[in-house]
C-alpha cells in the first residue's frame, strides 16, 4: 500500500507554491481503484441514486440505461454529480466515449485513405502542377524526356543537340525539392498571414479551412482534360519554364497564324470581352498598324513584341472558346491555343532584352493568359518579373516628374504607359492576395496617374479628339474602377493580414476606416454602370464590381480575424459577412442565368469558396443552441446554390470529377464542427487538432452527414 499521508509541508502538486519540493515521487492510484471496486462488488447498495429516487426516497437499482422506477414512470433518469453539480443521464459518459471512439476511428480511416492516395499519386500534382526531377529525366507537364539513345543521365535530345541538366539544378533547386516545398508548406512569406487565422491558411497543397485541410492536389493536371499535355505544351509550371528558356523540344520553331478573317474575328471577341478589364493594347494601333500590316504588307517584319501580341491574342480567344464548348472543333482550337502560347514563350529572351513598351505589352498578354489557367502555375513568378521590368522602364512614375520641358508628348504612348502599368500591377496584387505572398510594390512606391476615360478612337499621338455629344465614359470604365480599388486592397492585406497584426485598441477604428473607403469607392462608380442599364456589358460590369465589393467587405470584417473584445462589433461583423456572402452567390447566379461571360479562373472560384465557408463559419460561431431550423434551411439552400455555381465553373475549367462533391465537403465541415463543439463542451481535455481529408467521392459519405 502507498503511504496514507504526504510528508508535512509538501504539496502533492509540483509548482503550486514557492519553496515546495518538486522532486516528489507520486504513486499510482490503481491500488485505490481496485480497493473501491472490490467493496462495490460485494455491496448491494447503489453507489449514487438518481435525482428522482433520491427526492422520493425510493430504492434505485442504478441500471445503465436508467433505473427501473424512472423507466416505469417514463422519466429521464438523471444523476447530479456532487462535485460539479451537473445533472447527466445514466450512461452519458459511456455514450460520449463511444462517439469519441467512432470519431477517432473515422479520422484514422481518412488518414489511411489519404496516405494510400498520396503513395499512388507519387510526386505528381501540387498547387503549381510541378514535377520533381529524378535526375535521369526532365519532366515537362505530362511529358518525360528520358535519357536514352546513348545520352547520359540528366540529358535529353533537342533536335541534334544534347542538352544537359546540371546535377545541382536537378537535385536541389527544382520546384519539387523538399527544401522548397518545406518552405512553402510553412507559409514563411513575410508580409502575409499564415496559420494564425481561424478561418483558413495555405499549407503546401492543402487549404486549411476551420481545421479541416482540403487537399488541392486532388485536382491534378492529369485529371484535367488538357489536349496539349501529351505534346509537352500544356499548362504546367514545368512546361512554361522549359519553353521560356528554350529547352522544350515540342514547341514549333515557326508557327503560322490563322487566316486574316479568323484573326479579325478573334480580335473582335478580344476587344469585346477581355479588353474592358485589361486594356493592355491600343485598339487602333493593334488593328491598323500591326495586325493588318502583318497580313497585307509582305515587307513588314514585326518585332518580337508585336508578334507575341498577335499570337497571344489568338491564344486567349482559342482558349476561352475551347474551354467553354465541348466539340471536336473546339478541342482542336484549345490545342492550337497551347501552341500559340508556348510559341510566344520562346520569345521571352527577346522581349526582356529589347525592353520596349510593346515588348512589355506582349509580356502582359502572356501574364493575362496564364492567370486564367486551372492552377496558379507560373503566373506569380511571371507577374513579379514583368512588374519588375515595368519598373525598369519607369512606368510606375509620372512622366511629369522626369519629362523635359521641351519634350514633345506622344499622347498614345503617354496613355498606354498608364494602362500597361495598372493592368500589370492589378494582376500582381490580386495574385499576391490570393496566394498569400507579399506585394513587391506598395502604394507609396509609385505616382503614376490613372488612365483617362477616353476610347481609343478619340486618342491620337497629337492629342484627344472631341467626342460626340452624349457619349459617356469609355469601353474600359470597369478596368479603371478596378485600378482605383487596388490601393485599398493593398492596405487591407498589409494591415489586417500581415505578420504584424494591428494594435488591439485601434483595430475597430482601422476596420471602420477601411470599410468607409470601400463604400466611398462603390458610391463613386459611374452611374451608367448599373444593373438597370440597357447595355448588356454595363450590366455585367455592375455585377462584377458588386462581387468585388462584397469580397473586400468580407476580408475586412471577417470575425476570424477580429481583435475586438466587443460582442456588438463581432456580432455585426458576422451579420455583414453572411449578407455579403449570400450576395456573392446571388450575383454570380444572376450572371450565369443571364448567359453572361463568366470569368472562370482559379482565383475567381475562391470567391464562391469564401462565401460558402463564411456562411458555415457563422453557423459554427453561433453553436447548436442558437441555430434555428429556418437558418439551417437557409444554409442548405446556400450550399445547393453554391454547388450549382461551382459545378458550372468547374465544368468550364475541366474539373468534372471534382465539382459535384463540393456540397458534401461543406457538409462534412459543418458536421465535424458540430461534433467538435459537443466534444469540447463535455470533454474539454480532448484535443481534436487538425484532420486532413480529401474530397468525398461516394454518396455514402454524404448520407452520413446531416445539418
Amino acid at each position: 500500500m502507498p503511504p496514507k499521508r504526504q510528508t508535512p509541508g509538501v504539496s502533492p502538486v509540483a509548482g503550486m507554491a514557492p519553496g515546495i519540493n518538486e522532486n516528489i515521487e507520486f504513486h499510482s492510484a490503481d491500488e485505490f481503484t481496485r480497493s473501491v471496486k472490490r467493496k462495490l462488488s460485494s455491496s448491494t447498495r447503489t453507489g449514487q441514486a438518481c435525482d428522482r429516487c433520491k427526492v422520493r426516497k425510493i430504492r434505485c437499482d442504478g441500471l445503465p440505461g436508467g433505473c427501473s422506477p424512472c423507466m416505469q414512470n417514463r422519466t429521464e433518469c438523471r444523476t447530479t454529480d456532487r462535485i460539479s453539480q451537473r445533472a447527466m443521464p445514466r450512461g452519458y459518459v459511456e455514450n460520449l466515449e463511444a462517439k469519441v471512439g467512432g470519431l477517432e476511428a473515422r479520422v484514422k480511416e481518412l488518414e489511411a485513405s489519404l496516405a494510400l492516395e498520396r503513395s499512388a499519386r507519387g510526386n505528381q500534382g501540387g498547387v503549381n502542377g510541378g514535377q520533381k526531377h529524378d535526375g535521369s529525366s526532365l519532366r515537362t507537364g505530362g511529358d518525360t524526356y528520358n535519357s536514352t539513345n546513348g545520352t547520359k543521365p540528366g540529358t535529353y535530345m533537342n533536335g541534334n543537340r544534347s542538352i544537359k541538366i546540371h546535377p545541382q539544378l536537378r537535385d536541389s533547386t527544382c520546384l519539387g525539392d523538399d527544401k522548397v516545398r518545406g518552405f512553402r508548406a510553412g507559409c514563411y512569406y513575410l508580409g502575409s498571414s499564415s496559420g494564425a487565422s481561424t478561418l483558413h491558411s495555405m499549407r503546401d497543397t492543402a487549404l486549411s479551412v476551420l481545421g479541416v485541410e482540403i487537399d488541392l492536389s486532388d485536382v491534378d493536371p492529369a485529371d484535367i482534360n488538357n489536349p496539349g499535355a501529351e505534346d509537352g505544351i500544356g499548362e504546367s509550371y514545368a512546361s512554361c519554364l522549359s519553353s521560356m528558356f528554350g529547352v522544350n523540344p515540342k514547341v514549333p520553331q515557326d508557327l503560322e497564324l490563322p487566316s486574316k478573317a479568323e484573326c479579325m474575328r478573334c480580335a473582335e471577341w478580344f476587344f469585346a470581352f477581355s479588353y474592358s478589364y485589361l486594356p493592355i493594347v491600343h485598339r487602333q494601333t493593334f488593328l491598323k498598324q500591326q495586325l493588318e500590316r502583318l497580313y497585307d504588307d509582305r515587307d513588314y517584319k514585326p518585332t518580337p513584341g508585336v508578334l507575341v501580341q498577335v499570337h497571344m491574342m489568338v491564344a486567349i480567344c482559342y482558349w476561352q472558346t475551347g474551354t467553354r464548348r465541348r466539340s471536336k472543333e473546339c478541342a482542336e482550337k484549345l490545342k492550337k491555343s497551347y501552341e500559340h502560347y508556348h510559341f510566344s514563350l520562346t520569345h521571352f529572351y527577346q522581349l526582356l532584352h529589347s525592353a520596349s513598351l510593346e515588348d512589355l505589352q506582349g509580356l502582359g498578354l502572356i501574364l493575362q493568359h496564364i492567370r486564367s489557367f486551372r492552377k496558379p502555375g507560373a503566373c506569380w513568378f511571371i507577374a513579379r518579373l514583368v512588374v519588375s521590368m515595368a519598373v525598369e522602364l519607369g512606368l510606375h512614375r509620372s512622366s511629369k516628374k522626369w519629362r523635359a520641358p521641351d519634350h514633345k508628348i506622344d499622347y498614345i504612348e503617354e496613355e498606354m504607359r498608364k494602362r500597361v502599368w495598372w493592368c500589370l500591377y492589378v494582376i500582381e496584387v490580386n495574385l499576391c492576395a490570393k496566394l498569400g505572398r507579399p506585394v513587391g510594390i506598395t502604394d507609396g512606391d509609385y505616382d503614376i496617374e490613372l488612365p483617362e476615360r477616353i476610347d481609343d478612337e478619340y486618342l491620337t499621338a497629337e492629342g484627344y479628339l472631341p467626342r460626340p455629344e452624349g457619349v459617356e465614359g469609355c469601353s474600359f470604365d470597369v478596368g479603371i474602377e478596378m485600378f482605383k480599388v487596388i490601393p485599398l486592397y493593398i492596405e487591407t492585406n498589409a494591415s489586417l493580414y500581415s505578420v504584424a497584426r494591428p494594435n488591439r485598441d485601434k483595430y475597430v477604428d482601422l476596420v471602420e476606416q477601411l470599410e468607409k473607403r470601400l463604400i466611398q469607392w462603390r458610391n463613386q462608380v459611374p452611374k451608367w454602370i448599373s444593373h438597370e442599364s440597357t447595355r448588356v456589358d454595363h450590366r455585367y460590369q455592375a455585377l462584377t464590381l458588386d462581387i468585388w465589393f462584397h469580397e473586400a467587405r468580407i476580408l475586412m470584417r471577417h470575425p476570424s480575424l477580429s481583435l475586438s473584445p466587443s460582442p456588438t462589433f463581432n456580432k455585426a461583423s458576422v451579420k455583414m459577412c453572411v449578407e455579403s456572402s449570400r450576395e456573392i452567390l446571388r450575383l454570380t447566379d444572376k450572371l450565369r442565368k443571364e448567359n453572361s461571360y463568366l470569368d472562370a479562373t482559379w482565383y475567381t472560384i475562391t470567391q464562391q469558396l469564401l462565401a460558402a465557408l463564411t456562411i458555415l463559419f457563422s453557423m459554427w460561431k453561433k453553436g447548436e443552441q442558437e441555430v434555428t431550423q429556418e437558418e439551417i434551411d437557409q444554409v442548405k439552400a446556400d450550399m445547393d446554390l453554391c454547388e450549382g455555381i461551382m459545378g458550372e465553373l468547374g465544368a468550364l475549367l475541366g474539373w468534372y470529377s471534382h465539382a459535384s462533391p463540393f456540397s458534401d465537403l461543406c457538409t462534412n465541415i459543418w458536421l465535424r464542427y458540430r461534433l467538435s463543439k459537443l466534444i469540447a463542451r463535455h470533454c474539454p481535455k480532448i484535443n481534436s487538432g487538425y484532420t486532413r481529408v480529401s474530397l468525398p467521392t461516394t454518396k455514402e459519405q454524404s448520407t452520413e452527414c446531416h445539418y
